[in-house]
């Protein structure tokens, strides 16, 4: 961290971006410190000998390291300014490690921190590790499975004791059953020979726990993750961004969201601040509609770069983008009135033009061209006008100032502490002229535009808590000096002076306040006084200590700014629109259907909230509005304005209690009043059950730890998988308080998108992320676990199996190899090939009926272990079916190999290993929806590929002199019929009852997305044969939908579809080729290959499945479906 005292500038400013530090592109100015002897510009060359002379004896006294981004407390000690006060060092000074030097040749600077005491490296905090809900039931099975594998264990060493115990006094004895001497051999039936025998059988079924399925697992997320990435349906061609994945962990969790939380600016909304209206004299200015161009020529003839194109807009242009963005300069009266010099809308101009922190660059890209005409934009942020690029850290300020500019006073530096300003007649005529006098403006230029410049004496910046700024500007050319105030509308009208006519005055605009709030419009006040010169000599005096204050220097400058920021008059009020994005209000009404609760959490008033909630179907239109302020819970009368412990409790019952009658409401409830809600363990129960009694909650002036405190809430008290949705560095701490963290790639930087786990470039891409690729990756990965524990089960519980025939004497039954290659070859390519290409259902059905997510969504622990059970049973029914129906047939003593000898046990233990591998193979192609070449390549091949591999395995003997146990198995096996039998009838006794149990289930208790892929493959049936017969058709929309009912209290059935819905949809079919000649002209088109592209794009555009027309006769012919 470096604390800036020289700059290639002539006025020592530097300008930095500080997106790897808080994600803002926008360019923040740095100023050199006044050291003495010391000057900045490019002709003053850095010297260290200049520099050793002038910082002789000189120190720096900071603050301790920290990790405040935008707090320094600093002075120098040893240097004094020329009024002989100590020179302070504050935060516009220090250009932070992680900082990027922009339009600036080079800074000298002395390092003030280093390492691990940097800014940047205090931020740098570990992020949370982020488990999914399925690793944590995955985790709990795995203890499970290991306390069977115990228990297993220790009941078959006590079996094989009892079996010991009683060979000794049995009259038949099996003499060739001599132990050997040599451990683990067991040759007794004492506590040693027990433990030996526990410590074989835990040794033989540590198969139970299959260690594959970690690295299974990842690969098909890695595979998941990278379909989310090429999604074409999620990428934002306007920014050019796709769906980013940062984490491979949560692919499962995007299918289990119980609740959304998301902030508006930017996240609901474009974050494109437009200035729309104002509030000037106690009159409301808006666009005009149906302005007259020959009344009002050429208004919107402005130098402004066109966003799309690319292209400076001529005078004859009506699609200028400044313009069309900021419609409040079309406003006739508006430019009237300036033109006029109406003295309340100049000083309203003059206000919006000097109070900010706007900083205007030159625009290399027009200047270095030489045709201005087609000078191309940079891609660089912020606004160009008059071959200027304003550069604002917040959009609302860009919006402002831009305004200004396009009614007539546009910004032209702001630098050395002073702003300079070009006046321009707001009727247009001067349009033309480029800012600065760069352009062809001539003589031209002095009768028209004209120069105000003032001089920046003191900047009280805008804080969370202060919710204002101010600064103090003196008038270069009449000296008077002015406080120009600006800031949210509670924290600037109880600064007006009381005078005569002021009331109303306010009441008039508190009203137009409330009208803007109303329509979603973000609003400020103005407000200015004219400060006495000895008042504001003694006020500096204290703003010059304040600045060198080491300790608490921000309480100190507001203090200080309290004093000043008083007894103002009132200038006007502004009214920014920031619109909504596309598709917001349908993919919220989306999530909500498919059970997801939707809540925003914003800093904006609580009239603006409530417009935009409204607006985007957050909260219902028709239920009614409960709000909870900050009063609320203050008590009134005899308490003394004390805390109301109550209120929350008695709101809480009252709300569910209106709930269970059927009232829909929505929650609105402050920032303030939020404080009180999550201050005790009893507070935060009470909201909480207040919240789930509402149909949306709506937080708004909330603070960044806030929504983090209430998404925190929501995921460990209120049960939810929540999903935190932000743009800006505000959200971050929501981002990552979430199970889920998902960052918009808006204009508020990139912090959002680099702590989220996720990131799109706009909120409708949720729709697609939640209810597509979450649903499949949670039902697959699901699949994926449980096939994993399936398939182990198979073949170690054979062992098992084998023990009740063989004294339990913890013999294996399958060779080396063979285990050794069970998972890594034989069965895992189907269920990867499961995980990655399988679906239940369409894309667009799953959109279409988003009910469908609720199956996951919902899908609890005690179901995830009930499922599990039956998958562990049916894994054991088909390693005991294989092993007993391999042994019965070729384990008979009548069966002998072709050469009269009886197949020893390594050798039937192949014969049950290959059965096992096909029934576990199988398995995944009975439970597969969606068959694709990979599918089959990886079910049927794995199937192939292990026979070639026993006829190896059966010459690695007399090959290698290897595995000895199965040598010449391959020509033992293949030849004989009862090898083939037996394959056979283990196979089909394993996979027969589960495909009759999923038939069945179908049949009497089908889910909702049954019917749903029912109706698809009907569909997809009805346009082969079309396409077959008549060539492709043109798609025409599906006027009648299948009827299905989703009751959410039915979690056994899920959905339930009306039967008469089928004999609807036929009714809905309609003729398509009523002439010969119609046709004929189809089925040239579809033999033309740019129709066909064409046609093909087409479909891929559609939001649902088209349907297909048919004849009449067709009809009648197909009426068998």
């Amino acid at each position: 961290d470096v604390v800036c005292v020289q700059s290639s500038d002539p006025s020592g400013v530097g300008y930095v971006e500080t997106a790897n530090l808080d994600g803002e592109t926008n360019l923040k100015a740095k100023r050199a410190c006044a050291v003495p002897g010391v000057k900045s510009g490019v002709s003053n060359d850095p010297s260290a000998v200049t520099l050793e002379r002038s910082l002789t004896g000189a120190s720096i006294e900071c603050e301790s390291p920290n990790n405040q981004l935008y707090k320094f407390e600093g002075k120098w000690r040893g240097l004094v300014t020329d009024t002989g006060a100590d020179l302070g060092v504050s935060v516009d000074n220090v250009l932070l490690r992680g900082s990027t030097l922009r339009n600036t040749g080079w800074i000298v600077g002395v390092v003030v921190f280093t390492g691990g005491d940097t800014k940047l490296m205090r931020n740098s905090v570990r992020s949370p590790r982020k488990v999914s809900t399925l690793e944590r039931q995955m985790n709990a099975l795995v203890l499970c499975i290991g306390a069977l594998q115990l228990g297993v264990s220790l009941l078959c060493a006590a079996l094989h004791r009892r079996w010991y115990l009683n060979e000794q006094t049995s009259s038949i004895r099996h003499w060739y059953l001599q132990p050997s001497g040599v451990w683990p051999d067991v040759d007794g039936a004492g506590a040693t020979d027990y433990l030996t025998q526990l410590v074989r059988f835990l040794v033989l079924l540590n198969a139970l726990v299959p260690i594959s399925l970690y690295v299974t697992l990842e690969l098909v997320k890695v595979m998941q993750c990278g379909w989310i990435g090429l999604d074409k349906s999620m990428y934002d061609p306007v920014n050019d961004v796709k769906c980013g994945v940062r984490t491979t962990a949560l692919n499962e969790e995007l299918g289990q969201v119980g609740c959304v939380l998301s902030d508006k600016t930017g996240t609901l909304t474009q974050n494109v601040m437009a200035f729309v209206k104002c509030s000037v004299g106690g009159r409301v200015y808006s666009a005009d509609d149906g302005i007259d161009g020959a009344v009002h020529p050429g208004f919107v003839d402005l130098n402004l770069r066109d966003g799309e194109s690319g292209v400076l807009l001529d005078g004859s242009s009506e699609g200028c983008a400044a313009a069309k963005t900021h419609t409040l300069a079309k406003s006739s009266a508006l430019r009237a009135a300036a033109s006029a010099r109406d003295a309340n809308v100049v000083a309203f101009l003059r206000h919006l033009a000097t109070c900010h922190t706007v900083v205007p660059a030159v625009d290399e890209a027009q200047n270095n061209s030489s045709d201005e005409s087609t000078a191309v934009d940079d891609g660089s942020s912020g606004a160009v006008f008059g071959g200027l690029r304003y550069q604002a850290s917040s959009p609302d300020e860009e919006a402002l100032v831009t305004g200004a500019a396009l009614l007539g006073r546009r910004l032209l530096s702001n630098a050395a502490g002073e702003i300079t300003c070009e006046t321009h007649p707001p009727d247009g005529s001067t349009d033309h002229l480029v800012t600065g006098g760069r352009g062809n403006g001539g003589d031209e230029r002095g009768a028209h535009v004209g120069l105000e410049r003032c001089e920046v004496l003191a900047v009280n910046e805008f804080t969370s808590a202060r919710k204002r700024m101010s600064v103090v500007v003196r008038d270069v050319h009449t000296g008077v000096c002015t406080l120009l105030l600006k800031g949210a509308d509670n924290a600037v009208l109880e600064r007006l002076a009381e005078t005569d006519g002021s009331g109303e005055e306010i009441a008039t605009v508190k009203s137009h306040l409330d009208e803007f709030a109303r329509e979603g419009l973000r609003t400020l006040v103005l407000a200015q006084r004219e400060v006495p010169k000895h008042e504001l000599s003694a006020w500096l005096e204290a703003y010059d200590e304040a600045q060198a204050a080491l300790v608490d220097r921000e309480d100190a400058l507001a203090e200080i700014a309290e004093r000043i920021e008083r007894n103002c008059v009132l200038v006007g009020a502004t009214a920014v629109e920031d619109k909504l994005q596309d598709g917001v209000p349908e993919t919220i009404e989306t999530l909500r259907r498919a059970g997801c609760l939707v809540w925003m959490l914003t800093g904006d008033k609580l009239e603006t909230a409530v417009s935009i909630a409204n607006t985007c179907r957050l909260i219902d239109a028709d239920g009614e509005l409960a709000i909870v302020q900050e009063s609320d819970f203050v008590s009134q009368g005899d308490t003394g304005g004390k805390i109301n412990p109550y209120f929350l409790r008695d709101k809480s019952r009252e709300a569910v209690e209106d709930a269970k009658r059927g009232c829909k409401f929505g929650l609105v409830i402050e920032g303030g009043a939020l404080q009180h809600a999550l201050s005790t363990d009893e507070s935060q129960a009470q909201f909480l059950a207040l919240c789930r009694a509402s149909s949306g909650v709506v937080c708004c002036r909330v603070s960044p730890i806030q929504k983090a405190r209430v998404t925190t809430l929501m995921k460990k008290r209120g049960g939810f998988v929540t999903m935190g949705v932000g743009d800006g560095a505000n959200d971050v701490g929501m981002i990552k308080a979430a199970h889920i963290g998902v960052g918009i790639s808006g204009r508020e930087g990139r912090a959002a998108v680099l702590a989220s786990d996720y990131s799109v470039g706009q909120f409708r891409f949720l729709a697609n992320l939640l209810l597509v690729h979450g649903r499949w990756s949670a039902k697959r990965n699901r699949e994926v676990v449980l096939y994993a524990f399936y398939k182990n089960f198979v073949y170690a519980m054979a062992n098992v199996w084998f023990g009740c025939v063989s004294a339990m004497s913890a013999q294996p039954v399958f060779t080396t190899a063979a285990i050794a290659t069970f998972n890594v070859l034989w069965t895992s390519l189907p269920t990867v090939a499961f995980a990655c290409f399988d679906q239940d259902v369409s894309p667009a059905t799953s959109l279409a009926h988003p009910e469908l997510y609720r199956e996951t969504s919902r899908y609890s622990n005690p179901r995830f272990l009930l499922d599990a059970f039956v998958w562990l049973v049916s894994a054991s029914w088909h390693s005991m079916w294989c092993l007993f129906a391999c042994l019965a047939i070729l384990g008979d003593p009548e069966a002998s190999t072709s050469d009269g000898k009886q197949w020893d046990l390594f050798t039937i233990g192949i014969a049950i290993f290959t059965a096992a591998v096909i029934a576990c193979d199988l398995k995944v192609a009975v439970r597969t929806n969606h068959w694709t070449a990979f599918n089959a390549i990886a079910v049927f091949g794995s199937i192939a590929a292990w026979f070639p591999f026993v006829h190896a395995l059966s010459d690695a003997w007399a090959s290698f002199g290897v595995f000895a146990s199965v040598a010449g198995v391959s020509d033992a096996l293949f030849p004989e019929p009862r090898f083939w039998l037996a394959i056979s009838v283990s196979v089909v006794g394993s996979i027969i009852p589960d495909a009759v149990a999923e038939i069945t289930k179908r049949f009497l208790a089908p889910k909702d997305w049954h019917l749903l892929r029912e109706r698809e493959c009907i569909e997809r049936t009805r346009r082969d044969r079309l396409v077959t017969r008549n060539g492709p058709l043109l798609p025409t929309h599906h006027t009648s939908e299948l009827t299905v009912s989703f009751d959410d209290g039915d979690e056994k059935n899920g959905v339930k579809a009306e039967k008469s819905a089928a004999h609807e949809g036929r009714s809905s079919w309609s003729s398509c080729c009523v002439e010969s000649k119609q046709a004929m002209r189809d089925r040239r088109k579809s033999r033309n290959p740019s129709y066909l592209d064409a046609l093909a794009r087409a479909r891929m555009m559609e939001e649902i499945e088209p349907d297909w027309e048919v004849t009449n006769a067709e009809l009648d012919e197909d009426e068998e479906l």
